[in-house]
């Protein structure tokens, strides 16, 4: 567990900012593809172990991070009704101040989306939002890689993944 981390989410809490929350705005150009990506991420995450953490402390000697078998992945839906640029940053930078950078670690998964309509258009953009304590941005390019290779009918050729506990293990 990186105690690091978690020390200034703990201290980020009053503050309402956390600065390792990886936010990645993405555009699609209508609500099925970006159901579909949603879906897909759904599986990236059934994949992979460290995406189904949470890290619990509370009552506890020392922190612990713990897999989930299943963790659905918070979709949120808002409406920008009062933003400045009607365009997709506009949008983007309209869901980053609806979504804030707080993230709840106890509870998997650590990657949460939030999603709205470009007004006027059928395009849409999705926050998506990663903790660090899961994933640094290495790790994030490798998620979107296998994002890519499911949305390209490619899952097949993706390599098994290792489990967490061969992670701890080494460390």
């Amino acid at each position: 567990l990186q105690e690091g981390i978690l020390f200034h989410h703990l201290m980020s809490a009053s503050s309402g900012e956390d600065a390792y929350v990886l936010p990645m705005a993405l555009g699609f150009d209508s609500r099925e593809r970006l159901d579909e990506f949603a879906a897909v991420l759904q599986k990236v995450v059934d994949r992979h172990d460290i995406l189904r953490t949470a890290v619990l402390w509370e009552g506890l000697r020392e922190p612990v991070q713990v897999v989930c078998r299943h963790a659905e992945i918070p979709f949120r839906e808002v409406e920008l009704e009062q933003i400045p640029d009607r365009d997709v940053q506009g949008v983007a930078d309209g869901l980053l101040a609806v979504c804030g950078s707080l993230m709840d670690i106890t509870t998997a998964p650590l990657v949460h989306v939030t999603a709205a309509e470009v007004p006027g258009t059928t395009r849409w953009v999705a926050l998506v939002q990663v903790h660090h304590l899961i994933q640094d941005h290495t790790a994030v390019d490798v998620l979107f890689a296998e994002v890519q290779a499911f949305l390209t009918g490619r899952a097949a050729e993706l390599p098994t993944p290792l489990p967490f506990r061969n992670f701890v293990a080494q460390a």
